[in-house]
């Protein structure tokens, strides 16, 4: 599902409203705890970084889309999460909180040859990602939401600070938007703009 500008891929484009690239052109899986980036200590399913004048580091640890979202109902209409999604956000949390232990506030580019590129990576409370699920678990046997399992999954993950929780099939429907966007821009036709609010904007490119 990855993009790519050039060489470089996008993993993280439709995670968040900043551009998250990953931190380098080989696969996105990075060791991120320990005396330096490269030790093998933790890893960490995509190391991402923001793109602009000033870059910054965020993590993104990705599972299945099988992963169960939701456990057993444990009161009435209080459904819990399941014991693999709880982990996974505590897996997240430590991994942030020990690279940022570890890594210090910045991490300098450095050429193949080892010199000072002159760029570099800013670590300030690096926002995290967790990719796990599909919300078609929170359907019934007729093809309709379970009120119950909707808001117990919204409201959990919305009171969570980090990591976001993202579902695969809303990541997906987030890369089929970025395809559109891309083929209505080649054509010249209706550019689809999305606002700081989430909002969605026709504009027409065309003149």
């Amino acid at each position: 599902m990855a993009a790519t500008v050039g060489s470089e891929p996008m993993g993280g484009i439709g995670l968040g409203g900043q551009l998250l690239t990953s931190w380098g052109r080989d696969k996105l899986e990075k060791v991120v705890v320990g005396s330096d980036i490269q030790t093998v200590v933790k890893l960490v399913g995509a190391l991402l970084r923001t793109n602009g004048t000033v870059r910054s580091l965020a993590f993104a640890e990705i599972k299945h889309h099988r992963t169960d979202l939701l456990a057993e109902e444990y009161r009435s209409g209080a459904w819990r999460p399941s014991n693999e999604l709880a982990g996974a956000v505590v897996q997240v949390q430590q991994t942030v909180r020990m690279a940022v232990r570890d890594l210090g506030e910045y991490i300098e580019d450095r050429a193949g040859d080892g010199s000072r590129a002159g760029t570099g990576t800013f670590i300030v409370r690096p926002r995290s990602f967790l990719i796990v699920g599909s919300l078609e678990q929170l359907l019934g046997q007729s093809g309709g939401p379970i009120d119950d399992k909707v808001h117990s999954f919204e409201l959990f993950r919305r009171n969570l600070h980090e990591p976001e929780v993202i579902t695969f099939d809303e990541l997906l429907a987030r890369a089929e938007w970025h395809v559109k966007l891309a083929e209505n821009q080649a054509e010249g036709g209706v550019d689809v703009v999305e606002e700081g609010d989430g909002a969605v904007v026709n504009v027409d490119v065309s003149l």
